[in-house]
């Protein structure tokens, strides 16, 4: 019986050795996981510039296009804009005032928000079908001067959230 139980002791020893080296290697991974999340609630995502911004395949770029409803190349391609207070149709030249708006575009897509002279501020968001040809449902986030601005949501059509920085309106950076 000493014999065996000395056997004993060495397995349960050796088991042990290898819990705690487990046990590290564990919190060593849940340490870098947490490291590498962290780039995404900083505020240091590279500046993008609208030349940036602009460049490559726009079918391929996840962005708000309706900016401002100032704009006559955005107004123009207006179909109906819609009081979301009183669900009546606004006039093209009632837009500019301070209003909730719902604004359907002859192309399909789709925006919601706040306008405040011509341009979204605060809380918005945007489907259409040139999102969902890239599996994009709705992007939704903060709005100023007509631009989707830091952090944002964008659900994709598999129910799948992603929420990353938007600069200039467009998903720019990591993503999560």
């Amino acid at each position: 019986m000493g014999l065996g139980g000395q056997n004993g002791q060495e397995d349960k020893d050796g088991q042990d050795c290898e819990s705690q080296t487990l046990s590290l290697k564990v919190g060593a991974w849940l340490k870098a996981s947490e490291a590498t999340l962290d780039f995404l609630f900083r505020p240091d995502t590279p500046e993008l510039g609208v030349a940036e911004a602009l460049q490559g395949p726009p079918q391929f770029k996840i962005c708000d296009s309706i900016g401002s409803l100032e704009d006559a190349q955005v107004i123009k391609k207006v179909a109906r804009m819609e009081d979301l207070e009183t669900m009546k149709e606004v006039r093209p030249h009632e837009c500019l005032r301070g209003r909730s708006m719902h604004v359907l575009m002859a192309n399909g897509d789709e925006a919601s928000g706040r306008w405040v002279r011509g341009q979204r501020q605060g809380t918005g968001c945007h489907v259409g079908p040139r999102l969902e040809k890239m599996g994009v449902h709705l992007l939704s986030g903060q709005y100023e001067d007509g631009l989707l601005t830091g952090l944002g949501k964008v659900i994709m059509k598999d129910d799948t959230v992603r929420q990353g920085t938007f600069q200039h309106s467009y998903l720019h950076g990591p993503v999560r």
